[in-house]
């Protein structure tokens, strides 16, 4: 955009946003995030759950209603990686003995997913409501968190990992909801993000101020889980929010300054007993990984073969020996199934992905909060070998839809063309989300 001549620039962005959101779409977009960590728990209606029945309503909606939009939006470079990926996996898992279809039909759903919900993401204001969906659904698990476990780990201690795994275990037990602890510290770490990017850029105090503390009270009940791998997503998410921001350092400063001390002063002692590496079931399958390294690396041994017999009998299997369990690592276990085709696929994913992150992001809260949350999606794959996750559908859907509507150029405007410059009728188009 032209510093100086604002007003051509925006109106000729703002006149090729054809299909701007409604309050409907808004809505809908919302109301998935927020109840995306409820998914296990709410009612299944003819065997389906809640949340795929949603997307399956979210899929109806575009094609009776934003059809071009839809078209659009499948054709982005993400989702033609996505769909080569699919066709060349599928066709080595159909070469392997005892081949399953499960994990690709997953991707491919998920894939499905980020479709619909990067087609739902054609302006900032849709931008803006989702991020604020991703604050309350951590704020949610939050209260959860410290209603049912808080009092529990304050009163307790551990002496190493074992005894802190018996506490966690104990303080999983009085939890309202049965959920997979590992998850919520995920879901919670990146509200924590969204809040402090928002916190950072908020332009009044009033908002400033919520903002931070939603940040600290999600950060503070993301150590409560005991999850060491989303312990480690909420400091790199908060570290990369830190370290892209382009906002006054005395503010910076403080708002760090407050997390860190607000997480010395009130995360529970116990907490820490667990963050060593101790000699598990962990260690074992990453041993065994690198054992047969020359067995799977070239093409895989296939998801079904995995999962049947290769796993159980080369190592990748707990400690009581009764199961055959994953490699806790995304690019791991993609290889283990298709090889390097398979690696290769999810790295150049990732990729396209990172191009989709606006240049000079630090200066606006909403790109800001997608760097966050884009960061904290890389950082799952370290930690669980499951890459199929609905969350991957929000982050990677709402970093497509941003790039394709919102940011196309992938550039904002120049850093001295502040928005304190623009005349009052570029302020109301970039306010009301249609372009900058």
């Amino acid at each position: 955009m032209s510093a100086g001549n604002p007003d051509l620039s925006v109106s000729k962005q703002g006149k090729s946003l054809r299909y701007p959101t409604t309050t409907l779409d808004r809505l809908l977009l919302m109301g998935t995030i927020i109840l995306l960590p409820l998914e296990d728990h709410l009612p299944s209606i003819a065997g389906f759950s809640v949340l795929f029945l949603l997307f399956g309503v979210l899929g109806l909606y575009n094609v009776l209603f934003r059809l071009r939009a839809l078209s659009k939006i499948s054709s982005h470079p993400v989702f033609l990686t996505a769909y080569l990926i699919l066709i060349l996996c599928t066709l080595i898992e159909t070469l392997h003995p005892q081949p399953s279809y499960s994990e690709l039909s997953r991707f491919g759903l998920m894939i499905a997913g980020a479709i619909l919900i990067a087609s739902f993401c054609r302006d900032q204001r849709a931008l803006r409501i989702a991020m604020y969906g991703y604050v309350i659904a951590s704020l949610w698990l939050s209260v959860l968190l410290f209603l049912s476990s808080y009092g529990l780990l304050q009163g307790a201690s551990a002496d190493d990992y074992n005894q802190a795994s018996n506490v966690r275990n104990e303080a999983a037990q009085e939890m309202t909801l049965s959920v997979n602890l590992n998850n919520v510290a995920i879901y919670t770490a990146q509200g924590t993000a969204v809040a402090l990017a928002l916190a950072l850029t908020s332009r009044t105090i009033v908002w400033r101020n919520l903002l931070s503390a939603a940040s600290l009270f999600c950060l503070i009940a993301t150590f409560l889980p005991m999850s060491r791998g989303g312990i480690i997503v909420v400091a790199a998410s908060i570290l990369t929010i830190l370290l892209l921001a382009r906002t006054k350092p005395i503010r910076m400063l403080l708002l760090a300054g407050v997390l860190v001390f607000g997480a010395l002063m009130w995360v529970p002692k116990v907490v820490f007993s667990r963050m060593e590496v101790p000699e598990g079931s962990r260690t074992r399958v990453y041993a065994a990984a690198f054992e047969h390294l020359n067995e799977y690396m070239l093409a895989g041994i296939g998801a079904g073969n995995f999962w049947e017999t290769w796993g159980y009998d080369n190592g990748f299997r707990g400690p009581t020996g009764k199961a055959t369990l994953g490699a806790h690592n995304g690019f791991v276990q993609i290889a283990l199934y298709w090889g390097i085709t398979g690696l290769l696929g999810l790295c150049a994913l990732i990729w396209q992905a990172y191009r989709c992150l606006p240049s000079q992001c630090g200066e606006n809260g909403l790109s800001l909060s997608l760097a966050g949350i884009a960061i904290a999606l890389l950082l799952v794959l370290f930690f669980v070998h499951s890459f199929v996750e609905k969350w991957d559908s929000l982050g990677l859907g709402l970093l497509v839809g941003a790039h394709r509507w919102i940011w196309p150029n992938g550039k904002r405007w120049p850093a001295r063309a502040r928005y304190s410059s623009f005349s009052p009728q570029s302020r109301y188009w970039i306010m009301h989300g249609r372009g900058y």
